[in-house]
């Protein structure tokens, strides 16, 4: 079968050319513009922890990791059906065993993407803007996620799910019923 041109009728019986119709889209997809924006953001802000020292970083991290559970619109959206991963996970939460930290990494490969990460670059970013956080949680916000492998994301994981359960008040002190 011969590959159909850019401008051949479209096969979808539209009458328009293939390019103005069903035509296969071109340039950077959605998720690649996301992570540009992620690494340009990160850039921008990295400059804001040089002086910090290692230990200065790991303080603002353990500080930074529990915003999730003071502000929701730094939780993930959990998906309505649960897949197999975050089950996982929800059973697991209040477990101490090492199992949880799998069951975290399994879960969070299944909701992590650009678009999320960009999602809760701009959450932080607007209650930077409001004063709820402060600009050097922010920079190492954004700079986590644009790492590969993002602590922030996995924090909000873990918030959302613990709230989701009713194990974790929300910020207003409700704590949700279990389902």
């Amino acid at each position: 079968m011969a590959k159909l041109g850019r401008n051949q009728p479209c096969p979808c019986g539209s009458g328009r050319k293939v390019k103005r119709c069903c035509g296969a889209h071109r340039g950077p997809s959605g998720e690649d513009l996301a992570l540009q924006n992620l690494r340009e953001q990160a850039r921008k802000f990295a400059p804001l922890l040089r002086p910090y020292s290692e230990v200065d970083i790991d303080q603002l991290l353990e500080r930074v990791i529990e915003l999730p559970v003071r502000h929701l619109s730094l939780q993930v959206q959990l998906p309505r059906i649960w897949p197999p991963a975050l089950q996982r996970l929800r059973a697991g939460l209040g477990d101490d065993t090492d199992d949880i930290i799998d069951a975290v990494q399994a879960a969070t490969r299944v909701i992590d993407g650009p678009q999320l990460r960009l999602t809760l670059a701009s959450e932080a970013a607007e209650l930077c803007r409001n004063d709820e956080i402060d600009l050097e949680s922010l920079a190492l916000i954004i700079v986590d996620l644009a790492r590969p492998t993002s602590l922030f994301v996995s924090a909000s994981l873990i918030a959302a799910t613990a709230v989701s359960l009713g194990r974790c008040p929300t910020p207003a002190g409700l704590l949700v019923a279990a389902v």
